[in-house]
């Protein structure tokens, strides 16, 4: 979740960087944004290094779980790049004197403020969630999280010849994994030796569903045949509920956004506003 309390600009976050000559104005005090270059360096834009801590302090709001997800779907990339371009415009902005006008002074104080308004929200929030918080809600919720799951894995072949010699191979102690990396279609699981991870019942094919939530354990079964070819499948384990670790980051961030509230609520209760 972002932090809410004030609106933000963000376009050009961490643009507000400088470094090297930039560093001082022209009366020697130091100019606004300057900060060390430090960590490793993720971009070089017109000779001036962006590094890993520039870029994770414009992300210091963005929770653990949204920075992996834009990791993983290059958005990470896009992230960098804007500190980049604020760190053009930045510069421009120092040589064109822009941070001596009044009205520009004043803006930059009031982020100032901003930033250490939304750090002390932010603190506030995290303070009240807690181990015990987080037991608490997932046992209070806990039918929420109660689910018929199988883990399993399979290999997906488009002849029924193949996929009953596999699995001759498989019953005479060969190695599913490596089986699944040689001959399985699926190019989603194969690299993992086939492995589906959890899932529910209802997303299978009704006829593999009934395999996988019927059969036993380690036991291999098929051929199967859908519409994608012939599946062997095993099955390695089941459950009925989903354990707090696999849901606890989903359940923080709700805390969050509940005590968020919360705490908002109690500042404008207590704060003598007319």
């Amino acid at each position: 979740m972002r932090w809410l309390i004030l609106s933000t600009v963000v376009l050009f976050g961490g643009g507000a960087c400088g470094g090297g000559n930039a560093a001082q104005s022209n009366g020697g005090s130091q100019v606004p944004g300057h900060v060390e270059r430090t960590g490793e360096v993720w971009l070089t834009v017109n000779g001036k290094e962006i590094t890993e801590d520039m870029v994770m302090a414009t992300a210091r709001l963005m929770p653990d779980d949204e920075i992996e997800r834009l990791k993983r779907s290059g958005g990470w990339v896009h992230k960098v790049e804007q500190v980049g371009i604020g760190e053009v415009l930045y510069l421009g902005a120092l040589e064109k004197g822009i941070h001596e006008e009044p009205e520009v002074q004043k803006a930059i104080a009031m982020a100032v403020r901003e930033t250490l308004a939304q750090e002390n929200f932010r603190r506030q929030v995290e303070r009240r969630i807690t181990e015990g918080t987080i037991k608490k809600y997932y046992q209070d919720r806990k039918v929420q999280y109660k689910r018929e799951q199988a883990h399993a894995r399979h290999i997906l072949v488009r002849e029924e010849a193949l996929a009953n010699k596999l699995i001759e191979q498989l019953k005479n102690g060969g190695d599913f994994a490596a089986l699944a990396k040689e001959h399985s279609l699926d190019s989603a699981t194969k690299e993992k030796g086939g492995d589906l991870g959890w899932f529910n019942k209802d997303m299978l094919d009704p006829s593999i569903a009934k395999v996988t939530f019927e059969s036993g354990l380690n036991e291999v079964q098929g051929p199967i045949e859908t519409r994608f070819g012939y599946h062997i499948f095993e099955v390695l384990e089941r459950r009925d509920q989903i354990p707090l670790e696999e849901v606890e980051q989903e359940i923080v961030n709700k805390l969050r956004q509940q005590e968020a509230e919360k705490v908002l609520a109690d500042i404008k209760a207590e704060a003598k506003m007319v």
